[in-house]
């Protein structure tokens, strides 16, 4: 099969794209943002806390000491995007956020004492700026207990950082990639939008992160909709192991779809990355939609028991401070001839 292209990001006088055609946001989608924020605080008296152990965050430790002991590669979930991933001595934690939003957006479980949890972290990757992806309480944490993390964030985003803490920090376009601690890191496409005020939306760019050692690949997908990205990311990368995919909010299903992965798309996300694990995210740990916050996560596992090719051990089903185990592979880069061309769905 012939090599898939590398999609590099579209800027048009500072302003970020997912394509060229991409309509410019203006104050309607500003006032729609706000007003769907309002509906989501009325109606969250709906929203149950995620039915977790009261001592979940004693077991993560645990979980954490244990894995340090036997030195085991191993994978947790955090809630929304945020992972802990150790790979051969080396901890990794994506889009840290452990406490509320805000006053619209609480936590549905107990936030992260992480002084008392978490080991020391050497490196912190960032998917795009909005805040249940970069928080800035989360990163002041971290590099106060660790001073000599490195931080790596989307174009346009160290800025923000700096203005917060004096850690190492590396923007990174699309593809540009960076080996540290025998682990090689590249920022790869996503489709989605960045913003932090009215006045800076699409200024910074939003990818994903794929995690590449001698014996994992791990994808990490930020947040995203649905697109050829993901073959092209299968071509271009070695054989993804584990790949971390956003399953929600649903709804509202027209605000969503054009930057978000419903449960289902998430699962052909999935299938189009030739990924050996899923490893659903973004839901449970925020109230962002309409939907009830563990309705994706039932949507998927219903809609999973009946796909054939699909068996239930292809998904990790967990649940905050869960963890899966990284077994060694033997990776091998996938060779020119050979790039995956499995092409989205059609909208």
């Amino acid at each position: 099969m012939a090599k898939s292209r590398k999609t590099l990001p579209t800027r048009e006088n500072g302003i970020f794209k997912n394509h060229p055609d991409e309509k410019k946001h203006d104050w309607i989608d500003i006032a729609a943002l706000f007003w769907r924020a309002f509906k989501v605080y009325f109606a969250r008296q709906k929203y149950e806390q995620l039915a977790l152990a009261s001592s979940w965050s004693q077991e993560l430790y645990q979980s954490i000491q244990e894995a340090l002991k036997t030195k085991q590669n191993r994978l947790w979930w955090l809630g929304h995007a945020t992972f802990l991933i150790y790979i051969n001595g080396t901890f990794i934690i994506t889009d840290p956020v452990f406490a509320n939003l805000s006053a619209l957006f609480p936590r549905l479980f107990d936030s992260l004492e992480t002084s008392k949890i978490l080991p020391p972290i050497d490196i912190a990757l960032i998917s795009h700026n909005h805040y249940d992806h970069l928080d800035k309480k989360s990163i002041q944490q971290l590099t106060a207990q660790n001073p000599h993390i490195k931080i790596f964030v989307p174009e346009g985003d160290k800025r923000h950082c700096q203005k917060w803490c004096n850690a190492a920090i590396f923007e990174k376009s699309w593809w540009e990639e960076t080996t540290t601690n025998n682990i090689t890191l590249t920022f790869v496409p996503a489709k989605h939008w960045s913003r932090r005020s009215l006045f800076d939306c699409n200024k910074s760019l939003w990818g994903g992160w794929v995690l590449t050692s001698p014996d994992q690949c791990i994808y990490f997908a930020g947040d995203t909709a649905m697109g050829d990205h993901f073959s092209e990311i299968a071509g271009h990368c070695a054989p993804i192991s584990h790949a971390l995919i956003p399953i929600g909010p649903c709804e509202p299903e027209h605000e969503n779809r054009p930057t978000h992965l419903d449960p289902i798309e998430a699962a052909h996300a999935f299938k189009m990355l030739n990924a050996q694990t899923m490893i659903p995210c973004h839901w449970g740990t925020y109230p962002l939609g309409m939907d009830h916050p563990s309705a994706p996560i039932d949507l998927l596992r219903h809609w999973w028991r009946n796909q054939k090719e699909l068996t239930s051990d292809r998904c990790a089903w967990l649940l905050p401070g869960q963890s899966v185990t990284l077994s060694s592979l033997a990776l091998q880069s996938p060779r020119k001839n050979e790039m995956a061309t499995i092409s989205a769905p059609q909208q």
